[in-house]
């Protein structure tokens, strides 16, 4: 799973003030995804009853 870190480092590092914004894409990120899962899972739900 990616994290804070690995965005920063695949970026090729941030200033300083910048750095925390690495973890709020994350999380957004996550948050995202979340949302698409339980989306398709409410979608495949629905149709195979």
């Amino acid at each position: 799973m990616i994290n804070s870190n690995d965005l920063l480092r695949s970026l090729g590092g941030l200033p300083e003030e910048h750095v925390h914004c690495t973890v709020l894409v994350v999380d957004v990120l996550r948050g995202a995804i979340d949302d698409y899962t339980i989306k398709i899972n409410n979608k495949t739900n629905y149709i195979d009853k």
